[in-house]
């Protein structure tokens, strides 16, 4: 029994329509939006004036956002939140099927040792994530050479790869939840409720302004703000995340091998 071939198999065509979304979205920031802003400064810039600072924080707008990079910065915060939706759609697909339908105590009946099932799911979790962010990259690095911004291509990758980190943060999340949780009872509104948290909690960050909500804002951990002016990541943020992964990892793993089945 090949449980990372046949969970491919399974969630590759979810994979395959997430990112042809993502792909759309970029499209139509880039492509579609950019333009029109790009040639309404002014007007625009006096219509953020009106708002509250707080608020353009809280939805990513910024005087950056006027650049290609800034605005491809700025659909980041919209990018983010359909990676996650994905990444949590995908995971939720692979570890919380059996308990959803039922049918634990036939996968666990097989001559396969938990941890082999573990590392097979979380193999073909990871493998689905990366395909469609080599696609995503890709096409990334496509738009902006159309618009003749070469220079620009590093740090658009950079920014970029900020989706696939987010992505298996809340990925580990996620399998921390479908082995915490009595049942699963619908893939979608479990994902969707952790992609809306995210999103909140990144508004809210905006909103207080306050150095301390970043650390419990897990979209802001990863910056395409700072990817696309600076060329980096701010490494208290990145060790924050790396820190949470491993732990929720390991609780996650740790609570599969040893769980008891609910039948």
């Amino acid at each position: 029994m090949n449980i990372f071939k046949f969970e491919l198999k399974r969630s590759f065509l979810s994979m395959v329509s997430w990112t042809v979304a993502m792909m759309v979205c970029i499209s139509i920031f880039m492509q579609g939006m950019f333009p029109i802003y790009n040639d309404s400064v002014d007007q625009i810039m006096i219509v953020m004036q009106s708002f509250p600072k707080e608020f353009l924080a809280a939805f990513g707008f910024s005087k950056e956002m006027f650049s290609f990079a800034g605005f491809y910065a700025f659909s980041f915060t919209y990018l983010t939140l359909l990676g996650v939706m994905f990444s949590c759609t995908v995971t939720l697909q692979i570890f919380a099927r059996e308990k959803k339908s039922h049918s634990q105590e036939f996968l666990y009946a097989k001559p396969v040792t938990r941890q082999k099932m573990f590392l097979e799911k979380l193999s073909a979790t990871i493998a689905l994530l990366i395909v469609s962010n080599v696609f995503l990259v890709s096409w990334a690095v496509m738009v902006t050479m159309m618009a003749g911004e070469n220079a620009l291509v590093g740090k658009i990758v950079l920014a970029s790869v900020s989706v696939f980190c987010t992505e298996l943060l809340f990925m580990a999340f996620v399998i921390l939840y479908s082995v915490q949780a009595r049942r699963v009872r619908t893939i979608s509104g479990a994902a969707m409720a952790f992609a809306f948290a995210g999103f909140i909690l990144s508004a809210l960050s905006g909103l207080i302004d306050k150095v301390e909500m970043r650390y419990i804002a897990p979209f802001k951990y990863f910056d395409p703000f700072q990817a696309v002016i600076n060329g980096t990541y701010e490494i208290q943020y990145v060790a924050t995340a790396a820190v949470l992964f491993i732990l929720v990892m390991a609780l996650a793993a740790t609570r599969y091998f040893n769980k008891d089945v609910r039948l």
